[in-house]
């Protein structure tokens, strides 16, 4: 490699056709040459790689992991310290005057031509022929438009790595004269000298107008809050950044800030901030993916039409032939069938849904996750028996979500089970039929009326009148409902109360609830239960006694009218 004049640096590679005639005849000659920016000649350092050497490197990568490289390097010493890599190379360096450990500028290069085959070769300058005519008569278009370097980035990267990082402190004097430049907080101030009329129209002032009687002035023109400084919105990125120094996460940076400054929506800013910050994000500290928007899988028309199968085990407290579970459930009813075995390879898979098959028929489409169980033979067998197999994605539970909830009933349950003493089968058989006769949370409705049509009897059933008979689930209202709540989240999910004619809000049920409570004349008094509910009630009688009380109801803390008041304090 060779340095040259006018900002420019030349990489003649040579590749050495070796034979046992000569070893020094070299065979293709290539050239390569790039423009410095006016700041990169003064970075350079004599025995560092050149500039463009990772420009070099993907131009002759081919020619170099194809044929060998000679390195010329413009001293001997250098030439020296790089074949010191090898043995021989080794006795050479240990016989130079004070040498001691290689320096890291040649570890440097060793690392970058370690991928290569390379011998060192000293040429002196007047044997050094290169191409260096061809380098300095380079288009001067590709000077300014298709330069190898740009300077924007070079900037951008010293002031990342060096400039960032030395940020002065703010002073009082600096955070003064931009609080006069800002026109929100220069606003500010004359609203505090001045008074504030009224709430302001300009939507930016509202925050201040807010916190207005924590706002003082200090420093003649500095702003705060309480104890804390209202910054500049020219300081706040420099605010941010130092505050940011040792990468604390989001909430450790909004606790640290919420002690000293404030400024509207800090809190959205800091968040931002942190989300952007590139290695916090490398080291995977704040890259935290969003959820996705919940899809449901689309509900079946009709019992074990779609089922889905999951393998759960190896169970340490089962016995040796119940070591493993296969878990199918169906997706219509949320019926749930277990089978039990030693093992779960493919073969004993397909054995165990044929017995299900046997029993319940064969389903039109089978769910499953990328277990080595449900490829090759599993796959054959599901296409001659004409169904459909679907697997979900990979590292993906969730589009399995039906199985894997499942999947949770039965850790838990077994677990507690067992502490009760029970054997392995007979906790299982307990646990399955609890949940076929318990109504699900999705449907409304028992996984058995739903696969069989009726309810299973269970040792509840014998205190249950008589008369009592379940009703078949209508099909149409059932799938409205299902609808209705997979498209709702549970935390906002809206259910019909069911509210009776004959209900009312009882007054001490309210007091226990801090509701608003008013007297009027005649004995009359307001129970105001919120802004859309209110009840108005004579005291002299007690409830339910008087039928021309005018009741306005609401959808929650409603109980019937003979409801027992023996025990309430009227008031």
């Amino acid at each position: 490699m060779s340095d040259s004049e006018d900002n420019e640096e030349q990489a003649p590679l040579q590749q050495a056709a070796e034979s046992d005639e000569s070893r020094r005849a070299p065979a293709v000659e290539m050239n390569a040459s790039a423009f410095l920016s006016p700041i990169q000649p003064f970075l350079a350092t004599p025995g560092d790689p050149p500039l463009p050497w990772k420009i070099w490197k993907q131009q002759f990568s081919t020619y170099l992991l194809a044929t060998g490289l000679t390195t010329a390097p413009k001293e001997q010493q250098l030439a020296i310290l790089l074949h010191s890599l090898g043995t021989e190379g080794q006795r050479i360096f240990a016989t130079l005057p004070g040498t001691g450990r290689r320096p890291m500028r040649i570890s440097r290069w060793s690392d970058r031509l370690a991928q290569y085959t390379y011998k060192t070769e000293f040429r002196p300058g007047k044997s050094n022929n290169v191409a260096d005519t061809l380098s300095r008569l380079v288009p001067q278009d590709d000077v300014t438009e298709k330069s190898y370097f740009d300077e924007e980035e070079d900037e951008l990267f010293i002031q990342q790595t060096f400039i960032d990082e030395l940020q002065a402190a703010i002073t009082p004097e600096e955070l003064a004269r931009e609080t006069l430049q800002d026109p929100v907080l220069k606003e500010v101030l004359c609203y505090m000298k001045t008074g504030w009329e009224g709430p302001p129209r300009d939507i930016l002032l509202s925050p201040f107008y807010m916190v207005r009687e924590e706002l003082f002035s200090w420093n003649t023109s500095c702003i705060g809050r309480g104890d804390r400084t209202i910054v500049p919105t020219t300081l706040r990125h420099r605010v941010l950044t130092q505050a940011h120094v040792g990468h604390p996460g989001t909430r450790k940076m909004k606790q640290f800030l919420r002690s000293k400054v404030w400024w509207p929506k800090m809190d959205d800013d800091v968040t931002t901030f942190v989300n952007n910050c590139v290695p916090c994000a490398l080291s995977e500290k704040s890259l935290v993916p969003e959820t996705p928007p919940l899809q449901p899988t689309p509900w079946p028309n009709g019992p074990w039409e779609k089922i889905q199968v999951d393998i759960f085990g190896e169970l340490q407290a089962a016995p040796a032939h119940q070591k493993y579970l296969i878990v199918v459930t169906d997706l219509y009813s949320k019926w749930p069938e277990v089978v039990a075995t030693s093992n779960v390879t493919t073969a004993t898979v397909i054995t165990g849904l044929s017995d299900l098959f046997t029993r319940w028929g064969q389903p039109q489409v089978i769910m499953t996750d990328n277990g080595p169980q449900f490829h090759a033979d599993f796959t054959c067998y599901l296409e001659k028996k004409g169904i459909s197999h679907q697997k979900t994605p990979l590292y993906h539970p969730l589009a399995n979500a039906g199985v894997e909830r499942f999947n949770k009933v039965l850790k838990y349950g077994l677990r507690a089970l067992l502490q009760e003493g029970r054997q392995f089968s007979d906790a299982l058989k307990t646990l399955l039929l609890s949940y076929r006769s318990t109504p699900h949370r999705v449907t409304g409705r028992t996984p058995a009326e739903l696969m069989i049509g009726r309810t299973l009897r269970v040792p509840l059933d014998t205190v249950r009148p008589p008369c009592v008979t379940d009703k078949p689930p209508d099909d149409a209202k059932l799938r409205k409902e299902v609808q209705k709540r997979q498209d709702t989240p549970s935390s906002c999910r809206m259910e019909p109360s069911g509210i009776p004619e004959d209900c009312f809000v009882p007054s001490s049920l309210l007091e226990k609830n801090w509701m608003l409570r008013c007297s009027f004349p005649n004995n009359l008094t307001m129970i105001q239960v919120n802004s859309q509910t209110s009840k108005i009630r004579d005291r002299r009688f007690p409830m339910g006694m008087c039928q021309k009380q005018e009741h306005q109801r609401s959808h929650d803390q409603l109980v019937k009218e003979d409801y027992p008041l023996d025990s309430m304090t009227l008031s």
